[in-house]
């Protein structure tokens, strides 16, 4: 605690018109915070992956069966079905991602 306190009255020494509280101009900046830019609203979506596809697609499924799942518990069983498909299974997903991917270009 002793060396606190000589830090705090050293930095007070050095720097004596610091307050612990900032000016109603600091106040502003910080809670605008960074410029950010600004989305454009008209700007095309990402291109979605097959998994994408599918993880709407089952995720609707699953909360019909089973309306009190939780979003993460979803996110697992959509997980391991999409583990589970073979290449066949896949492939319709596969194919709207494909377009997807062509409309993105």
């Amino acid at each position: 605690k002793i060396a606190y306190e000589k830090a705090e009255a050293d930095f007070r020494a050095k720097y004596p018109d610091w307050s612990s509280k900032a000016s109603s101009e600091d106040d502003d900046a910080a809670a605008t915070g960074p410029s950010k830019r600004k989305k454009d609203k008209n700007a095309p979506k990402g291109k979605k992956s097959a998994y994408a596809y599918f993880s709407s697609e089952y995720r609707r499924k699953i909360k019909e069966e089973e309306p009190n799942l939780t979003f993460g518990e979803a996110s697992k069983k959509v997980s391991a079905a999409w583990k589970s498909l073979s290449k066949e299974e896949r492939e319709p997903y596969n194919t709207q991602a494909a377009a997807d991917r062509l409309r993105h270009e």
